[in-house]
């Protein structure tokens, strides 16, 4: 009896935890790309910068590519524990 009882909790928990299984799949796929993609943003907001201020100064360019880099942090930071 205590074994169908343990049998019965234990496959009433293993439900509950796979209900938010596609989710955490669909996070940890897509993060990177969000990372990336903020990254590719912000490289291109730094040409942007250069282009408009016709400077290579980093003052031009360090904002932009801090921008970048902190979203692909972001991107890692949602996919890493995902995984």
């Amino acid at each position: 009896r205590i074994d169908r009882m343990l049998d019965a909790i234990i496959a009433r928990e293993s439900a509950r935890v796979e209900e938010g299984l596609p989710l955490l799949a669909i996070v940890a796929t897509a993060s990177p790309f969000v990372g990336l993609f903020g990254t590719v943003w912000g490289i291109m907001d730094a040409f942007q910068a250069i282009a408009i201020q016709q400077n290579t100064n980093l003052t031009v360019v360090a904002p932009a590519i801090a921008e970048a880099l902190f979203a692909t942090a972001i991107g890692l930071a949602a996919a890493i524990p995902a995984y």
